[in-house]
């Protein structure tokens, strides 16, 4: 058994938040592309209710 390896994007935004752009979409295309053999996670910024943070998103693009 074998082991995907994992591949983190740091941004400073995401397809997942209203305001994106190129950068964002530039990565979530390369999501798409990569997801099959590799384990795919973002580290973006947070701005919520409960505030300004930053999180991990995960494969399923839920924060972790």
């Amino acid at each position: 058994m074998t082991t995907k390896a994992k591949i983190l994007f740091v941004a400073h935004n995401s397809v997942l938040s209203p305001s994106f752009g190129g950068v964002e979409t530039y990565i979530n295309t390369l999501t798409k592309y990569l997801k099959n053999e590799y384990v795919i996670y973002w580290y973006v910024p947070y701005h919520g209710d409960d505030g300004v943070g930053v999180q991990l998103i995960g494969p399923d693009k839920q924060s972790i």
